[in-house]
């Protein structure tokens, strides 16, 4: 028996451990065996299994008989892959005869007794002494066996096998722990190594303690369905080299804790791996008989060992198997058996010594391995009922499988790959930070942590993932997908109530884990229950304005709209004149309005360091500085002994912990209160009357008066133009040295003056039309998305957007997972000074955004004329900012076509990506990506992990169709350039734009959005067929896919007469009809305004122009400047 240290505090942990032992007061005595004398490398040895977790689970059904009170009625034992012991599996009833013919063989005189099985132990029988299976056995084991144990592997692997080569043991365990005794150099210096997968089976790392041997850890890909990834072999190995000699590598396939089945060449280039290191192969295989997901099969080393031809098929190698799995799961039986390949000659008779030592294994285990490796054939008399068994079995465990990853995954905050094969899932979980803090100042492993309060609280016994090793880091638990659906089902909801409730309210105890709240949601709750919304980050400005009740209340989501919110919920009073700069509120700010009837409620001030007590109710005012550009406002909702509390919105970006969003000191000092802030605080300003002020009654709101209900203005826009003799320059006004700059002058020159013009235009639009483009385009997203998911929830609809159905699922998971994989999206927007309409959405495009954001503000700046800002003044900032977001990636890699303007926004992207501190390389087309090791890497040697393209992904569909005619579709080869549907289709793979946005961008989407939003005030009708309605109006015809204005067709009344047209590449796209809108003329040019969405929110506009109806990708970018006034 193992002894097992467990290196837990925790209190119940160590009653647990005491439970068991019963100890005595004695007298001192002497004791040869002390915790000091032990044998120190005992102590090392763990075996989380039937840990500390386990043995509290059965303390707890214990007291569950005694009618103990437990918010559960049975514990659900998910930590062993015992099958029998789960209740959920009957023996196989050919083992169970076989094995009683071979203990009690005058059952088989029964005529009701198989004439089948008792051939087979009468066989059996007569290979053993007297007869009788309660003999000793040769040390290799029973002959017989050996000798269908070796039919089997031939019949697995279509090679011979030898049964010299045959060991019986006692379960796959007693295998693998004589052949790791073998690999021991016995050199405490520099002893042997093996190298052992993380996440592993404890049997390894518990083994490798007792005999002093050096763990070699390399990590599975998690991300990669847990693969064997070349790259981190070679990386562990190579750590290893200076602390021990690597003897050997253990692979575990299917995986044990893990789930994963091997693919095939994922085995060759382990096998690879270990020729070229010199290192004894140990497959681990009792799993072989347990795969589920279609498409993945298992393949034995030895048969993929064997078929690489020399010098591999001659390489020293154990494979293992075991009673216990498959899916007999006669785990009691103790029965397994491994082959040992290719050993020298003397090796194999020192091999038979050292067992020999042990006599044999039990004969009973033997036999009934003999029974799983040569069961009935088809027309023997068990056959049928064998069969039977069989079927009800494995389609029960491929049912669970299935089952259970879909579970986890449905829970938010836990990740779980597909369960391939074997018995087990190892879901990924998130766990606070606090919480993890916590654990770890009780001297546990967060996730044992995690497991114990999950039994305490839901009765579910599993296995935490540090119990098997796992990624720094991460943290994972183990479960078996044994128990019955029913009960799995019940564990997975009790498990997604303890996670989604418990965890966070340990959070909450912990003092809430610092979590930055995203732009648009909610931070915290004021007492009185006015809410505060995040802005996302200090150097953001939505240029949304927030409108209460048809009240102005500033911009989302700014310190002042939050005051004036509060203000005239609790109070019903605004304050006006103070647009954006709290610090104001000081100086100009004197008296309150009330919305109802218009009186004036005096403010009265307090300078910071007076006589009289801050008053909750209050408004706390912060002076500008540095931190605080426009100051800060804030409210002060309670003071209490030396403190005051504040409620606020736009400092820090924080949940809140309570209903107020800070506590500050209050000092008394020589009879003056003091308010010690980290800034300086001006003071604050009592509300006079406040007794006599009361909420907003929200039912009466016919009582606020109109001028308090301001209109929105549209806006406006004009088109100025600076005659050209003022454009003469005497410096560059580009930069040379920048490669997208670079490449903009070797295309368009570098004069300031368009080739169409001998002025210098530009456009200049009110912070009105701004602020009205922003909340239009903000709107507007968001009902794409919604149409966007009443597309894929109906087939019908996505028919309309002639996406091959082989897509269809692919599709609809990006959107399931995929949403936050998204940077950029450009709406085309018509104006004609009354009103705002969508054109369409190119969700999927970053065409002009270089000009945009980049080359329009330069001109600006070298033109110098009057502007308050840009239109896309903060679209870099934005972009840098949400790149930051995956600046854990080692590097991002650009994939364009030959394109040069394709390559002008990639040069511009890859500025972006370095200012987010990403490193980044532009491939074009694929010349630059290859295979190696069943990954995709660029010439550098970096792996391809997250991909920013510009390919359209009709393209990607074509290229796809086209291998798969071809035959081609999973090509592999190392060396060899991937195809784009390989990357780009590639689950291990972060696309940006993901494939979810193929929806959105397609015209299709159009229909369907009217089908939603009929008559929005920013839509215009479109439809699938031409309708009698769109027949009363001009229309257009646009192909639903489609880029640069290509295939698009105006038409008069009735389609009588075209307006205008355009050719292309897309004259055999579908199309869809859209009434049409007259932009209004400036000067002979026609403005489009292109509105971008930078993940999910507006980040600011530009202008194509021409003097066609329809824009290409021709039309000139126009700056276009914001005058503020």
């Amino acid at each position: 028996m193992l002894a097992v240290k467990y290196r837990l505090s925790l209190n119940s942990a160590r009653q647990v451990l005491a439970a068991g032992i019963n100890y005595r007061k004695e007298q001192k005595r002497y004791a040869t065996l002390n915790m000091q004398t032990i044998n120190p490398l005992v102590k090392e040895v763990e075996y989380a299994v039937r840990g500390p977790i386990v043995i509290r689970a059965g303390e707890i059904e214990r007291q569950l008989k005694d009618k103990h009170d437990y918010p559960f009625d049975r514990v659900i034992r998910a930590n062993i892959g015992d099958c029998h012991a789960s209740g959920n599996q009957a023996p196989i009833t050919y083992i169970r005869q076989f094995v009683a013919g071979c203990t009690y063989p005058e059952i088989m005189n029964s005529p009701d007794f198989p004439r089948d099985v008792k051939q087979r132990v009468e066989r059996l029988l007569s290979a053993c002494g007297g007869k009788s299976l309660g003999s000793y056995t040769e040390s290799q084991g029973i002959i017989t066996i050996r000798e269908d144990v070796a039919a089997y592997i031939q019949q697995r692997d279509g090679y011979p096998a030898d049964a010299n080569n045959i060991y019986l043991c006692n379960g796959a365990s007693d295998g693998i722990k004589t052949v790791i005794k073998l690999l021991m150099n016995n050199d405490p210096a520099k002893p042997s190594g093996i190298m052992i997968p993380v996440p592993q089976y404890p049997l390894y790392s518990a083994t490798l303690s007792e005999y002093g041997a050096h763990q070699i850890e390399y990590y599975l890909d998690e991300d990669n369905n847990w693969a064997l990834n070349i790259d981190e072999l070679e990386r562990s190995l190579n750590e290893a080299k200076s602390k021990c000699v690597p003897r050997g590598i253990v692979v575990i396939n299917p995986g044990n804790p893990t789930g994963q089945v091997l693919a095939r060449d994922n085995i060759e280039n382990v096998i690879r791996f270990a020729h070229k290191h010199q290192l004894f192969v140990m497959a681990d295989e009792v799993y072989q008989e347990n795969v589920y997901l279609p498409g993945s099969k298992f393949f034995s080393f030895k048969k993929v060992l064997m078929d690489l031809g020399a010098p591999y098929n001659q390489m020293e190698m154990a494979s293992f198997h075991s009673a216990s799995k498959g899916w007999h799961g006669e785990c009691g039986s103790r029965g397994g058996y491994y082959e040992l390949i290719n050993l020298d000659k003397d090796v194999r008779m020192q091999v038979n010594k050292l067992i020999s030592a042990c006599l044999c294994s039990t004969s009973w285990g033997q036999a009934v391995m003999g029974a799983i490796i040569s069961p009935p054939r088809e027309g023997e008399e068990s056959y049928e009922l064998y069969k039977k068994e069989r079927t009800m079995v494995v389609n029960r465990l491929k049912e669970k499988a299935d089952l259970v990853s879909q579970l986890f995954n449905s829970v938010e905050g836990v990740r779980c790959n597909a369960v391939m094969g074997a018995m087990y899932a190892f879901p990924r979980i998130e766990i606070p930070k606090k919480a993890i803090e916590y654990a770890k100042s009780k001297k546990m492993a967060p996730d044992a942590f995690y497991c114990f309060q999950l039994l305490e609280k839901t009765g579910i016994c599993v296995v935490p993932g540090s119990g098997f090793k796992q990624r720094p880091g991460t943290h994972h638990l183990r479960t078996t997908i044994l128990p019955p659906v029913d009960q799995m089902k019940d564990m997975v909801e009790r498990f997604r109530t303890f996670h989604m409730q418990t965890v966070n309210r340990i959070a909450i105890m912990l003092h809430h884990r610092r979590q930055v709240v995203p732009f648009n949601e909610i931070q915290g709750v004021t007492s009185t229950n006015v809410c505060a919304y995040s802005n996302g980050d200090d150097h953001f400005f939505s240029v949304e304005r927030h409108y209460y009740h048809g009240i102005f209340l500033g911009f989302k989501w700014e310190c002042i709209e939050f005051a004036r919110r509060w203000l005239l919920m609790r109070k019903s009073c605004i304050f006006s004149g103070i647009p954006y700069a709290a610090a104001d509120i000081w100086t100009k700010l004197q008296a309150l309005e009330r919305v109802t009837d218009g009186k004036q409620i005096p403010l009265t001030a307090h300078l910071n360091g007076t006589l009289d007590k801050p008053k909750r109710d209050s408004l706390l005012i912060y002076p500008r500085s540095s931190a605080l550009p426009f100051g800060h406002v804030a409210i002060i909702c309670d003071v209490v002994p030396g403190y005051i509390r504040i409620a606020e919105q736009n400092y820090e970006y924080y949940n809140w912990s309570d209903d107020y969003s800070r506590e500050i000191p209050l000092r008394f000092e020589n009879n003056c209160y003091y308010i010690e802030d980290q800034h300086e605080v001006y003071g604050w300003m009592e509300i006079d009357d406040i007794e006599n002020l009361e909420p907003l009654d929200e039912t009466k709101i016919d009582l606020i008066l109109k001028q308090y209900q301001q209109a929105n203005s549209i806006g406006t826009l004009e088109r100025c133009v600076i005659p050209s003799k003022t454009s003469t320059l005497s410096f560059a006004w580009l930069n040379e040295n920048d490669k997208a700059e670079q490449l903009f002058m070797q295309l368009y020159g570098t004069d300031l003056i368009r080739t169409d013009t001998n002025t210098l235009p530009f456009y200049k639009a009110n912070q009105d039309l701004l602020l009205n483009i922003g909340g239009v385009s903000n709107e507007l997203h968001e009902m794409f998305l919604h149409a966007t998911e009443y597309v894929l929830e109906n087939d019908d609809v996505l028919r309309h957007f002639c996406i091959p159905e082989v897509f269809w699922p692919k599709i609809r998971q990006s959107w399931l997972n995929e949403k936050q994989l998204t940077m950029t999206g450009r709406f085309d927007l018509a104006f004609n000074g009354k009103e705002i309409k969508v054109f369409e959405y190119n969700a999927d495009s970053a065409s002009a955004l270089f000009e945009m954001a980049v080359i329009q503000e330069k001109w600006a700046q070298t033109i110098n004329f009057e502007r308050t800002f840009m239109s896309a003044f903060q679209l870099h900032n934005i972009l840098v900012k949400n790149w930051k977001k995956f600046s854990s990636i080692k590097r991002a890699h650009i994939l364009i076509d030959t394109d040069q303007e394709e390559l002008l926004t990639a040069y511009y992207m890859q500025n972006v990506l370095k200012d987010a501190g990403i490193d980044s390389k532009i491939c074009i087309i694929t010349d630059d990506l290859y295979w190696k090791d069943s990954k995709i890497v660029d010439g550098d040697g970096y792996e391809v992990e997250l991909v920013w393209k510009l390919w359209m992904w009709e393209t990607v569909f074509s290229n796809y169709l086209q291998c798969e005619k071809e035959g081609t579709l999973s090509r592999q080869n190392d060396g060899e350039h991937p195809y784009l549907h390989q990357i780009l289709l590639n689950e291990h793979i972060k696309v940006i734009e993901p494939l979810w946005k193929v929806i959105p961008s397609n015209k299709a989407i159009l229909p369907a959005l009217w089908l939603l939003y009929p008559n929005h005030p920013n839509l215009l009708r479109s439809e699938y067929i031409l309708t009698d309605e769109l027949k009363q109006v001009p229309f257009v015809k646009k192909p639903i896919v489609g880029r640069c204005g290509h295939n698009v067709t105006l038409f008069d009344v009735n389609g009588e007469a075209v307006i205008h047209e355009t050719q292309g590449i897309f004259i055999d796209r579908n199309c869809i009809y859209q009434e049409l809108f007259s932009l209004t003329n400036f000067d002979g040019y026609y403005p489009i305004i292109g509105s971008w969405i930078i993940h999910g929110l507006f980040g600011g506009f530009g202008i194509r122009e021409d003097k066609k109806l329809i824009t290409d990708a021709e039309s000139p970018v126009t700056a276009c400047c914001i005058v503020w006034k």
